[in-house]
C-alpha cells in the first residue's frame, strides 16, 4: 500500500490508500443523464426547412430551439458564461443515451451532439531553497529537474517588473474563509468557481486537496524558510513572479464534466492566463474538449496535461496535439509503473512527489503518486520561459521545454518519456538539445474514421526543409499526399493530420497502410492501422 504523509510543523500524520489509487478506467465515462449539444448559426435557409418538416412556422432561431427542447424533453442544466456556445441538457426521455445522440444528429438546427464526458484528477494518493522540507530532503524532483542550480546561479532575473499567469484547472486552491495555504500566500490571485459561480473556488477535495497540491508544485513561496519550494522558482516578494489563478472545474472527489472544463478554460484564457495546468483526463475524445483546448491554442496560451496512470497509450487532453502531454518519471529517471505511453511529449518527476495540501488548518503537506504532479513541474517551466523571455509563441516554449530535456530511457524521442525529463536550468540558459534523426509516429493507432475524425502523424525534426508525406496501401499504391512548405514547419515538433480518405476523397478501408516522411537530407517512415 501507499502512504500519504500529512506534515504541519513537527506533527505526522499517516494516511494509507491501496497501491493502485483510483483506477478510473473503471470509472463511469460521462455523465449518463447529460448531453451537450451546439446549435449552427442562424441561418433562414435551414430554418424555413426546419420549419417545413416539423409542420411549424419558426419566426426565430430561439422559437426552434425551444421546439426542439421540448420535442426531445429536455432541460438545461446549470447556465455556464455567455460565450460558451453550446448548451448542456439533462435527458428525460426512456431512451438510451445513445439513441436520443443519434436522433438528435439528424436535426438540421443541430451543429454537434455528443456525451458530457467526465475527467478525472490522475493521482494516486502516496544548495539550494531555504524552505523547510527542502532542506528536510523531501523534494526529490525538485534537484532532479536541475530548478535548486538555476537558483544557486540565480539564472532568473526577479527585478522585472512582470507576472505570468497559471491556471489551476483542478478541485480548487486553499481552505475556504479566504485561507491559500501559508505557502501560497501572496502567489495565488482571484479564480473562478465553475462548478457553483456562487462561492470563491477554494479545495474541497476530500483526499490531499488535489488542486492546492498541484499547485504548490508549479508556484509555491520559495526561499522564504517556509513548507517547500515551487518549480517556478519565485515568492511573492518579487516585482517578476508566476501567480496562480484558481479555476474550480472538479468536484470534491476530483471528476468533472467536459461542460465544466470547457467553461472553465475559455474562462482562464480570457482572464489573462498564459499557461493551463490540466491534471485531468479520460480515455474518451470529444469534440467539446477538443474545442476548448484549440482555443486556448488559438489565444497563445499553453496548455500542459497529465498523460494518465493507466499504463495504456491515449488519454485527453493530453492526447491532442496542440496540448504538452506529461509522463511521470521516478527518481532512477525510469518511467513510473503507472505513467501512460504513446503520446508523451515531456516527462517530470511523478512518485514519492512532496507539495502542499488542503489539511490541517491550511498548513499541511503530503507526498503523492501520479501523472498529475509531474504535470505541474512542467507548467511551472513554462511559466518560467515566458517569465524569462518576452514575446515567445506557444510553439517557441514548447520547442524550449522539449529541446532542453534530458534523455532517460531510450535515446532520443520515445513513447515511453517522450524527449525526455525536463531541466529547469538548461531551459533558462537556452542549451538546446542536437537532433540526430527525423522522428515519427502517430495517433490514435488504430485509427477509425468514421470515430476518431483524424489521425494525427507527429514529425520530430532538426532542420527544416520542404517535406512530402505519402500514405501507401499494402499493395504499395499511394492512397494520399500531401507537401509542406519549410516556412510552415517548426524546428522539433510537427503535426499532420489525416482524415482516413484517399486523395478521390473517399474513405479508405480495414489494413494497415504505411507512410513516408521525405525532404533534403530527411527520411522517416512508419504504419497506420485502419480499423472502423
Amino acid at each position: 500500500m501507499k502512504k500519504i504523509i500529512l506534515i504541519s510543523g513537527f506533527i505526522f500524520f499517516y494516511f494509507f490508500l491501496y497501491a493502485g489509487g483510483k483506477d478510473i478506467t473503471q470509472l463511469p465515462k460521462y455523465v449518463k443523464d447529460e448531453i451537450i449539444v451546439q446549435f449552427k448559426n442562424y441561418d433562414l435557409n435551414i430554418l424555413s426547412e426546419y420549419s417545413k418538416k416539423n409542420n411549424e412556422n419558426f419566426l426565430t432561431w430561439n422559437e426552434a430551439i425551444l421546439f426542439f427542447e421540448k420535442k426531445f424533453n429536455l432541460t438545461k442544466t446549470r447556465k455556464y458564461l455567455d460565450n460558451i456556445p453550446f448548451k448542456c441538457y439533462k435527458i428525460k426521455n426512456s431512451e438510451t443515451i445513445e439513441e436520443i445522440i443519434e436522433n438528435i444528429k439528424k436535426e438540421e438546427i443541430v451543429d454537434y451532439v455528443e456525451k458530457n464526458y467526465l475527467r478525472y484528477a490522475l493521482y494516486t494518493p502516496l544548495a539550494k531553497p531555504n524552505d523547510f522540507h527542502y532542506q528536510a530532503g523531501n523534494m526529490w524532483g525538485y534537484n532532479k529537474v536541475k530548478a535548486d542550480l538555476a537558483i544557486v546561479e540565480g539564472i532568473l532575473n526577479t527585478a522585472r517588473i512582470k507576472q505570468i499567469i497559471v491556471a489551476v484547472l483542478d478541485t480548487g486552491i486553499g481552505c475556504g474563509n479566504n485561507c491559500y495555504h501559508e505557502d501560497l500566500q501572496g502567489i495565488t490571485i482571484t479564480g473562478k468557481n465553475i462548478l457553483n459561480p456562487s462561492i470563491e473556488p477554494y479545495d474541497d477535495g476530500v483526499e490531499i486537496g488535489h488542486g492546492t497540491f498541484v499547485a504548490g508544485i508549479i508556484a509555491a513561496n520559495t526561499n522564504n524558510t517556509t513548507g517547500i519550494a515551487g518549480i517556478s522558482l519565485c515568492n511573492s516578494t518579487f516585482t517578476a513572479k508566476v501567480v496562480l489563478m484558481p479555476v474550480k472545474v472538479l468536484d470534491s472527489e476530483g471528476s468533472g464534466s467536459d461542460a465544466d472544463v470547457y467553461s472553465g478554460i475559455v474562462w482562464a484564457v480570457d482572464n489573462g492566463a498564459k499557461v493551463l495546468n490540466l491534471s485531468f483526463g479520460g480515455e474518451n475524445e470529444s469534440i467539446t474538449l477538443r474545442n476548448a483546448v484549440n482555443y486556448a491554442y488559438s489565444k497563445g496560451v499553453l496548455a500542459v496535461a497529465a498523460a494518465g496512470n493507466s499504463n495504456v497509450n491515449t488519454f485527453y487532453p493530453a492526447a491532442y496535439s496542440n496540448v504538452i502531454s506529461v509522463g511521470a518519471t521516478d527518481i532512477n529517471d525510469k518511467k513510473t509503473y503507472f505513467s501512460n505511453t504513446g503520446k508523451i511529449d515531456v516527462c517530470a518527476p511523478g512518485e514519492n512527489i512532496y507539495s502542499t495540501n488542503n489539511k490541517l488548518g491550511c498548513n499541511g503537506y503530503a507526498s503523492a503518486d501520479g501523472t498529475s504532479f509531474a504535470a505541474p513541474f512542467v507548467s511551472g517551466l513554462a511559466a518560467l520561459i515566458l517569465l524569462q523571455f518576452d514575446g515567445l509563441s506557444v510553439q517557441q516554449v514548447r520547442n524550449t521545454i522539449e529541446q532542453t530535456a534530458d534523455d532517460v530511457e531510450d535515446t532520443g524521442f520515445d513513447k515511453k518519456t517522450g524527449w525526455g525529463r525536463i531541466n529547469v536550468y538548461r531551459a533558462l540558459k537556452n542549451d538546446f538539445n542536437k537532433i540526430s534523426e527525423i522522428k515519427t509516429y502517430n495517433w490514435p493507432n488504430p485509427f477509425s474514421p468514421n470515430k476518431d475524425i483524424n489521425t494525427n502523424i507527429e514529425i520530430i525534426i532538426n532542420q527544416l526543409s520542404d517535406l512530402t508525406i505519402e500514405i501507401y496501401d499494402a499493395g504499395g499504391d499511394t492512397v494520399w499526399k500531401k507537401q509542406i512548405k519549410s516556412n510552415d514547419l517548426n524546428y522539433g515538433h510537427n503535426t499532420v493530420t489525416w482524415d482516413g480518405k484517399n486523395s478521390s476523397g473517399d474513405y479508405v478501408s480495414n489494413g494497415v497502410y504505411f507512410y513516408v516522411v521525405k525532404g533534403q537530407g530527411i527520411f522517416g517512415k512508419n504504419k497506420i492501422a485502419i480499423l472502423y
